[in-house]
């Protein structure tokens, strides 16, 4: 028999008993990342929204990733949601089934209810802000971390009862997410006292002089918006005021530090009243993260950026320590307790799936919002 395959075995043996030794000698797992999804509407008519809240993303990443986990870096994969339900569903398909991500991050309404069902059947974590109540309740691997309409509803309703309010009118987008809030808000609100309609609007249109008459018509003392904090809440709101509505106009959600919004809102969101959470600047956590924000940034972020933020650093935790398994991360999410969020609120998942923050009154004053008491004029 020749030498020189004999001598070719013996070098590929050698190669590979090296290869063996050298995988043997590396922690499990540091040679591959771990990718989170976010199904992000990076264009549509969510789009301004969407893109104020993902410049946190990179921070995010980067401050996960001063330590990693468990030897292994993370790394976010973006995909393009569209703004619609089938564009979310198209962009979690494919972030868990070609990126192969441990879970999805998503955002409004409409589209986190159409990818529930998916998330199921595939089995991985899909974790959101959305507000609508009871919304994750639909899946065994869906979550929200906000202050939901449940808790602000409640606030927002206490407030109208003590300011007096006797005829309130209020503007729902025409989607599901409207369909889901109209009748909480008209059995809440009713049971104020007050008389009640409310009439639902299209995103996307730039014309809203119709809507803004049908509501000057019924002659309401309260005006309520509960948009999803695009521009076209804001053109809504301009609009109203345009057409002679003087009476107070009210956000039901905090989305003052909303850009986008503030823009198409334009002047009339001096002394406007919203319900919502807002951040604690004395805890340490939360003062750290808005230092490094402003700095990077050089601008507040909207209490919204600071949840997304925290879902991640969430997802993290949950792979540090339950693993990368959709079953694992789901089971650890589901009995998350007394996280520090960077709002400085400790939250914990509800049996709903649902963290549960504080809801403040909060009113434009001086460029700012403040916080007052409910019931103040």
């Amino acid at each position: 028999m020749s030498k020189v395959p004999m001598l070719m075995r013996s070098v590929r043996g050698a190669l590979a008993l090296a290869a063996v030794l050298f995988a043997a000698s590396v922690p499990v797992g540091a040679q591959e990342v771990i990718k989170i999804g976010l199904a992000w509407p990076l264009t549509g008519a969510l789009a301004g929204f969407g893109k104020d809240i993902q410049r946190v993303f990179p921070m995010a990443e980067a401050d996960i990733n001063v330590k990693g986990i468990n030897g292994r870096k993370v790394q976010f994969v973006l995909e393009d949601s569209r703004s619609t339900p089938e564009g979310g569903i198209a962009a979690f398909r494919k972030l868990v089934e070609v990126d192969k991500v441990v879970s999805v991050q998503s955002i409004f309404t409409n589209i986190v209810t159409a990818q529930i069902p998916l998330s199921d059947q595939l089995k991985i974590p899909l974790v959101s802000t959305v507000e609508a109540p009871g919304l994750s309740a639909r899946g065994q691997y869906t979550f929200q971390h906000s202050a939901g309409f449940a808790n602000i509803l409640p606030v927002l309703s206490q407030h109208m009862k003590l300011i007096g309010a006797k005829r309130i009118y209020a503007f729902f987008p025409d989607s599901s997410y409207g369909e889901l809030l109209s009748p909480r808000f008209s059995t809440a609100l009713k049971a104020t006292g007050a008389e009640y309609a409310d009439a639902r609007f299209k995103f996307g249109q730039s014309d809203y002089r119709g809507n803004a008459a049908r509501a000057k018509e019924y002659n309401p003392d309260f005006i309520i918006v509960t948009g999803q904090g695009t521009a076209d809440d804001g053109n809504l709101i301009r609009q109203l005021r345009e057409i002679g509505i003087t009476v107070p106009i009210y956000p039901a959600a905090n989305v003052y530090g909303i850009k986008s919004w503030r823009e198409s809102v334009g002047s009339y969101v001096t002394g406007m009243t919203m319900a919502g959470p807002d951040f604690e600047e004395s805890d340490p956590v939360t003062k750290d993260f808005l230092t490094r924000f402003r700095a990077r940034y050089g601008e507040d972020p909207q209490y919204s950026v600071g949840l997304n933020y925290d879902l991640l650093r969430m997802v993290a935790s949950a792979v540090e320590k339950a693993g990368t398994d959709g079953n694992a991360i789901r089971n650890y999410l589901a009995n998350l307790k007394d996280f520090p969020s960077v709002t400085g609120a400790k939250v914990s998942m509800d049996a709903e799936h649902q963290t549960r923050l504080p809801v403040f009154m909060l009113r434009e004053q001086g460029g700012k919002l403040v916080r007052i008491k409910v019931g103040e004029k």
